[in-house]
């Protein structure tokens, strides 16, 4: 069961006292948007990437978004250092979830691995795979999945209805080993929860959800054609999807 549906997720800001070292991916390259550690001055370490507005508020956007719908995800602020403005998340204690795949009746949420291919489709961000899920500790010797790395949402990015246009459907699917492991019990149809869930987003409800952010960041001035291309992608998710199902 799709877990229920949240309270309006909290994106606040958090002075940093530092940043830190670059942070590598699982398989050892490095991130295109360039993330580092970062130390706040709520004594949280943050994973922050940034400060350019576009990939600041993508990833902010895309975050609040998939916690709207019932995905887990980590806590996530606007972090302030040296005059700029960040996208920070809090750092996860697992950072390689490529192990527990082999044990998936130790992963609360597996069923979240096709969940977030819908929300990926939703904001039209092709960049999911092994290396941008994470994961917390849970009971028993369990883990419950996070997912990170929304900054190449093109939904969330200036002229979204032009630029989503000319996103290939197969390059919404995970790619890599995470694209391949879920092809081998890709289920019929997509989660039908999570799809009605999106289904039901109007223009209102996605520009309450990112104006806030929007209003805390200096230069953005595309979020009210964001909150248009993610209400008709709404209305559009079950064809979109199985345009995405057929292609992989």
């Amino acid at each position: 069961m799709l877990a229920p549906q949240p309270r309006r997720m909290a994106c606040d800001r958090v002075d940093l006292v530092t940043v830190d070292t670059r942070v590598a991916s699982v398989a050892g390259t490095v991130y295109s948007t360039d993330p580092h550690r970062a130390e706040g001055v709520d004594s949280n370490s943050y994973i922050i990437k940034g400060p350019d507005p576009e990939v600041v508020f993508a990833e902010l956007a895309g975050c609040v978004m998939a916690y709207e719908v019932g995905l887990g995800v980590p806590d996530v602020a606007i972090c302030h250092f040296d005059g700029q403005r960040f996208a920070g998340s809090k750092k996860c204690e697992i950072r390689d979830v490529t192990p527990w795949l082999k044990r998936p009746q130790k992963i609360q949420n597996i069923v979240d691995l096709y969940r977030i291919i819908v929300v990926d489709t939703w904001l039209a961000n092709f960049d999911r795979n092994m290396g941008n899920i994470v994961a917390q500790c849970s009971r028993r010797d369990e883990i419950r999945l996070l997912f990170i790395d929304f900054e190449k949402s093109t939904a969330l990015h200036p002229n979204p209805l032009t630029s989503c246009a000319v996103v290939k459907p197969q390059s919404l699917w995970p790619s890599g080993e995470l694209g391949q492991y879920l092809l081998r019990s890709k289920p019929l149809v997509p989660p039908t929860e999570i799809v009605e869930r999106i289904n039901g987003f109007d223009e209102d409800d996605c520009r309450g959800i990112i104006g806030p952010i929007e209003r805390q960041l200096n230069g953005v001035t595309w979020a009210d054609h964001c909150a248009g291309a993610l209400s008709r992608r709404a209305r559009q998710i079950k064809t979109l999807l199985e345009e995405v199902w057929d292609s992989n």
